[in-house]
């Protein structure tokens, strides 16, 4: 059970540093923006520290709405164009 934890956390830690990459946002920016501490955020990019499910689901927000925004202008770029 423990190497499935470090399994997830070390792909979750991989994917917050890529999408925070993506996005253009420092540490401290996606902190502010989740409301959480940036030294937690270090933490959990670090993977030394497994985020509660609060701060999961305030991820999820974030990166949904980034998600659904990109979608949804590459589909008006596509529909402009026909």
């Amino acid at each position: 059970m423990a190497t499935l934890i470090r399994q997830l956390m070390m792909s979750l830690t991989a994917r917050l540093i890529a999408l925070s990459k993506q996005r253009g946002l420092t540490q401290q920016q996606m902190a502010d923006t989740i409301g959480i501490h940036v030294n937690s955020q270090k933490t959990y990019e670090a993977g030394h520290a497994q985020p509660s499910l609060d701060v999961l689901k305030k991820w999820h927000s974030l990166y949904t709405s980034v998600l659904t925004h990109c979608c949804l202008k590459h589909t008006s770029v596509a529909l402009a164009r026909t």
